[in-house]
Order: structure tokens, then C-alpha cells, then sequence
């Protein structure tokens, strides 16, 4: 009997009608490393009965999924984290379409039902679905002379028996390059954007949890799993990697007097109708920092706590222009 062949093991995702309204078929297929990790609690009935050994009497209290996935960062499937995780966001433009998803304080969500497979060109030794998927965590990075990449975890209910959906292509994507990505940071939410520090960032990581957790109560449901959603604290974090430039002596100098500061992360291909785009807008407090050094070179690897403001979109906006004109077409 053949062993499943990485290559072959497949994820597809369809997005629900609306949020944790039942499983759909897949839609896309998507392009990346995933993992799957079915989640089943035991009781085991552990009572004095006359005997010094467990006896095989159990009972599942609870069922659930977690998936991960990592992906090259692109300008569509990052549509899938944001709108499962951050909020559904809104569409503008007649081509490009730009998609706008803020932090907030109770986001219009979408849920993801989720097929995966893996196979050994013969046989699918596992071929399960994972419907009410939402996004808990994810994660763009960029190091220098490499592909940016994307990261995210999400949570569902029980897994179910199911047939993969056929047929179904990758999505058309837009990879992004990590040196394309523009670093300003400026004073206000208002003027960011404006003032770009050339030749200071070396690479970043946006963590963002997203505050979204499985909300179990007493519903009588026969797969032991959530009906709901719940919401804490999101805690969003941005580290950068920096030369110990005039641009970086600066942000120290605001440290220590606790200035808040306002970055923008922007990368940018084409122009046009074929603009391809990725915005990231963060209100921010530098929480700490460190010496360091690369090729020779003075270095500053700094850690920024995402803090709410008032006169923005409450503290971070991610924005995306691609040539997808509705969630649809993922």
C-alpha cells in the first residue's frame, strides 16, 4: 500500500452564505503547506469499580478542528484570513477592486467551509470536510530578498465525511516579493503614508490574533461542537528589523517619551486596471528594542503593541486591491 505523497495532499475552501450559516462546497483550491488537526475530547469514566486498571468506557464532550496554513503572500487568498478573521470588509472600485478590512469592535464576518485530502494517487487515505471555519491568528512577514509570506490558523466545528469537490482550479494570485514593501511612519493617522524611511527596514512580522474563539454552550448539539462565536482582546504585535539608521535613532527617541506612531506598510505591482496592492496602516506604541547587527551593520529589531485610536479605524486597516470583483471569485 503506497504512502500519501505530500505533493498531492489538498485544501480547498468555499466561503459560506453568511457566518456559520452550513457547509458549502469548495470553491478554490489554495496554494500552500496546510494541516488539519481534528480535535475529539474524551471522558473517561474513571469510578471505583474493583479493578487497578482503566476500563475502555469513554464518551467524546467536545469536538472541533483547527487548520494551518502557510502560503507565499498574495494579493487574493489573504482575502480568505482577513475576511474570516479581521472583517468581511468593503469593495470598492470597477476593476481594480479594492478591498478594505478594519479591526472592530464587532466585525461582519464570513466562515469558510474546508475540504482536505490526502492521497497517495490511488487511494484518499483521508477525505474530510471542516465546515464554520474562522480565522484565530495570522501572520505576514517579509525578510529581505525573499517572497513575503502569509500564515493563519483557524478554528471550526466537527469534521464531517465528504467528498472533495472535482474539478476546482488554484486561484490566480499576485505573489509579493518582500522588497517591494515601503516602510513610512508619520505622527498622525491622518498623514500616514506620507514619510517613507528609504533604506531603514530589512524585514518585519504583523502578528495579528484576531480575538475570535469557539463560543461552546449547552445547544444540544449531537457533535459535541459550537454554535457561536465569541470575541476577546485582540492584541495585534509588529516587530521590524531595522538598520541603526538617523530613521530608527529617531523612533528611540519616541520610546522614551511614549509618542504614539503611525506606519504604513505598502507594497505595490502594476498600475491600472492590473494594480495590484497591499496596505497595511497600524497605530502604534514601541513597547521595546534591541542591539543588533547583520553584515556589519548596526541593527534594531523593535516590537510595536497595535493600540486603539480614536481618530482612525480604532488602530489598524489592511487593504487590498486585486482583480477579484466579489468574494465569489475565491
Amino acid at each position: 500500500m503506497a504512502t500519501g505523497l505530500l505533493p498531492l495532499r489538498l485544501l480547498q475552501i468555499g466561503f459560506e452564505a453568511t457566518i456559520l450559516s452550513g457547509a458549502v462546497a469548495a470553491t478554490k483550491k489554495v496554494i500552500g503547506r496546510a494541516g488539519v488537526m481534528p480535535q475529539i475530547d474524551w471522558d473517561a469514566e474513571d469510578f471505583p469499580r474493583g479493578v487497578r486498571m482503566p476500563t475502555d468506557e469513554i464518551t467524546a464532550v467536545r469536538r472541533g478542528n483547527e487548520i494551518t496554513i502557510e502560503a507565499d503572500l498574495d494579493t487574493e487568498q489573504i482575502l480568505w484570513p482577513l475576511s474570516s478573521g479581521l472583517q468581511e470588509g468593503t469593495i470598492t472600485g470597477i476593476g481594480p477592486y479594492v478591498y478594505t478590512h478594519s479591526l472592530v469592535t464587532a466585525p461582519t464576518l464570513r466562515s469558510l467551509t474546508a475540504e482536505f485530502v490526502v492521497d497517495d494517487n490511488a487511494t484518499k487515505h483521508y477525505q474530510r470536510e471542516f465546515p464554520a471555519c474562522l480565522t484565530r491568528e495570522f501572520t505576514i512577514s517579509a525578510e529581505r530578498n525573499q517572497m513575503a509570506k502569509l500564515a493563519w490558523t483557524m478554528f471550526g466545528r466537527a469534521e464531517a465525511t465528504s467528498t472533495v469537490t472535482a474539478g476546482l482550479s488554484a486561484v490566480t494570485r499576485t505573489r509579493i516579493p518582500a522588497n517591494l514593501f515601503i516602510l513610512y511612519i508619520d505622527a498622525t493617522w491622518a498623514g500616514r503614508g506620507v514619510t517613507a524611511k528609504t533604506g531603514t527596514l530589512r524585514g518585519f512580522t504583523l502578528t495579528v490574533p484576531t480575538g475570535i474563539l469557539p463560543d461552546y454552550t449547552l445547544d444540544g448539539r449531537t457533535d459535541y461542537d459550537f454554535v457561536t462565536q465569541a470575541y476577546q482582546l485582540s492584541r495585534p504585535q509588529l516587530v521590524l528589523r531595522a538598520n541603526h539608521n538617523a530613521n530608527m535613532a529617531t523612533e528611540i527617541g519616541n520610546w522614551r517619551t511614549g509618542t504614539r506612531r503611525y506606519v504604513q506598510l505598502k507594497a505595490t505591482q502594476g498600475a491600472g486596471a492590473a494594480e495590484r496592492t497591499l496596505v497595511i496602516d497600524l497605530s502604534l506604541r514601541l513597547v521595546s528594542w534591541t542591539f543588533g547587527d547583520e553584515d556589519g551593520q548596526e541593527t534594531v529589531e523593535s516590537t510595536w503593541e497595535v493600540v486603539y485610536d480614536t481618530t482612525g479605524t480604532q488602530g489598524m486597516q489592511i487593504v487590498v486591491t486585486n482583480g477579484l470583483a466579489t468574494l465569489a471569485n475565491l
